[in-house]
């Protein structure tokens, strides 16, 4: 699935393994390149998978300066994923990307989540499809999601663009 993505942005994936092959990675990209670290979900609940997942962003931001983003499905419970989110701020995030609109078809659980937290809501996915891009967050886009308007999909741009 990863080769997949990597095909849409048209970049290649290169796997790693441990800390160290990601440092590695890091340092062997071109300088100002663009370089999206994927990781696989955890539970921020869980001590050993979020200083697991801390120990990654740490190495990523010296190796190469990266932003952690949390990505967060709106079809999540609002108190849940305002909790969630509280967690991951721990680790400097301060962006959040929120999918599954297009099962949810509603934005309650991420603006509570930005609103608790103090996360930015800058991007949300429409779409089932990753390679129709994701959607920017604008106050007319939130106007229209909260009012259900979904059959006006918010104008999207290519994963490659973001």
């Amino acid at each position: 699935q990863t080769d997949a993505y990597g095909k849409l942005l048209d970049i290649t994936v290169r796997p790693a393994g441990d800390l160290e092959a990601l440092s590695v990675l890091l340092d062997e990209r071109v300088e100002g390149s663009p370089c999206f670290i994927d990781t696989t979900s955890i539970n921020p609940f869980d001590r050993d998978e979020f200083s697991a997942l801390k120990r990654i962003v740490e190495g990523g931001r010296i190796a190469a300066g990266t932003e952690p983003v949390l990505v967060l499905s709106a079809a999540t419970d609002a108190l849940v994923a305002s909790e969630v989110a509280n967690e991951f701020s721990k680790l400097g995030v301060t962006r959040l990307v929120a999918t599954q609109l297009d099962i949810s078809r509603r934005l309650g659980s991420v603006l509570a989540a930005a609103d608790k937290t103090g996360l930015a809501l800058v991007q949300l996915s429409v779409t089932p499809y990753l390679a129709r891009g994701l959607a920017s967050m604008s106050p007319l886009v939130c106007a229209r999601l909260i009012l259900g308007a979904h059959e006006t999909r918010p104008e999207t741009h290519s994963l490659a663009a973001v």
